[in-house]
C-alpha cells in the first residue's frame, strides 16, 4: 500500500506500516585500544567520543609488563 492511501473505513494513512528506511549514523561512541609506549603491548581496552576528541588519546596508565606507570597512546 502506498502512503495517504484513504479508505472509508480507515480514516487514517497506513504509512506506519511501510518500513522506515534510512541511513544509520555513525557512533559517537567508538571502542578504542591503548598501547605502552614503551614496550608497545596493548594493555587496555576504553571507550571515546569520536566528536569531541578527534584526536589520538593520551593517557598515564600503569604497564604490567614495565612494572611502571607509562604513556599509553591509542591504537587502531
Amino acid at each position: 500500500m502506498g502512503q495517504g492511501v484513504s479508505c472509508p473505513l480507515i480514516p487514517y494513512s497506513l504509512s506506519f506500516l511501510t518500513p522506515n528506511i534510512m541511513a544509520k549514523k555513525k557512533a559517537a561512541r567508538i571502542i578504542i585500544a591503548l598501547a605502552c609506549t614503551q614496550c608497545k603491548e596493548r594493555n587496555y581496552t576504553t571507550t571515546k567520543n569520536r566528536t569531541n576528541d578527534p584526536g589520538r588519546l593520551e593517557l598515564s596508565k600503569y604497564c604490567p609488563r614495565c612494572k611502571r606507570h607509562t604513556l599509553h597512546r591509542e591504537t587502531k
